[in-house]
């Protein structure tokens, strides 16, 4: 198969912009993927910050209590859940399984999210993490569509150890947006791609029909028609191309006039 100047420039152009293409959507997924867990980790650390002052605040309100977390884990996690909008779940020591708050106005987390109870090897990541002394989160993405946030981490008070508390938010939101985002983005390079396309066609087709003049005159020399191209107003290398070729077209036509009268002349 004759790959023409025209075949070239497609698979050329279409190959380049695909590479471009999906290497432009990689780091645009990369970046909001990146953007997301940075926010992420700033958003869990200010909700551990402020979960350990409330949980020391509302230890001091219960001075009596041996271990406060114990005695009072349902008020705890109630009102823990209602500060955040998040389902709060308490455990003690020994990763025994205290209560769990859950809020109402977030359906999501009432039929989706993964209950533990005792902690055991068969916990989430994140809980046995926080029995480990760390802080940790994992994150959920739901077949139906959703995304939870799992949270968890040792509550020390006065380096004593009163239990683990952990937090499940709905995220849904947070990576809905980001698909959005990179969706959009598809779009608009992919809307890039067809009018950079179409407006290259068409300076490319301007370019063949000059290279075909030029081509087609060439063939009818062969024949010995000599006949001048069209004139060319454009003022690129093709144009000037064309302006040249037809210069030394009329110069043989000339030559080979003054050569049939040159010949006409002898023979009288």
């Amino acid at each position: 198969m004759k790959l023409t100047i025209r075949k070239k420039f497609f698979i050329g152009f279409f190959i380049v912009f695909f590479i471009a293409a999906v290497l432009s959507n990689q780091t645009m997924a990369k970046m909001l993927e990146k953007n997301t867990m940075t926010n992420l980790e700033e958003t869990v650390a200010s909700l551990q910050y402020s979960s350990t002052q409330f949980i020391k605040q509302f230890g001091q309100l219960h001075p009596e209590s041996g271990n406060f977390v114990v005695e009072h884990s349902d008020k705890l996690a109630n009102e823990l859940s209602k500060l955040n909008g998040q389902s709060v779940a308490l455990y003690n020591r020994e990763g025994q399984f205290l209560y769990e708050a859950v809020p109402i106005n977030r359906p999501l987390l009432m039929e989706q999210q993964q209950f533990q109870e005792n902690v055991g090897e068969s916990s989430s990541e994140e809980l046995k993490r926080a029995f480990q002394n760390q802080s940790a989160y994992t994150i959920q993405q739901l077949r139906e569509g959703g995304t939870l946030l799992y949270f968890a981490y040792p509550v020390y008070l006065n380096n004593t150890l009163y239990g683990v508390v952990r937090f499940t938010a709905d995220y849904t939101d947070v990576f809905l947006h980001n698909k959005i985002l990179l969706r959009t983005f598809t779009v608009m390079t992919i809307l890039l791609f067809v009018g950079v396309y179409l407006m290259s066609l068409l300076l490319s087709n301007q370019f063949i029909r000059r290279v075909k003049e030029v081509t087609t005159a060439t063939k009818r020399m062969t024949t010995g028609d000599y006949e001048p191209i069209a004139a060319n107003k454009a003022t690129d290398e093709i144009g000037e191309l064309a302006h040249n070729f037809q210069q030394m077209q009329l110069q043989i036509q000339q030559h080979i006039q003054t050569i049939e009268q040159e010949k006409e002349r002898f023979c009288y």
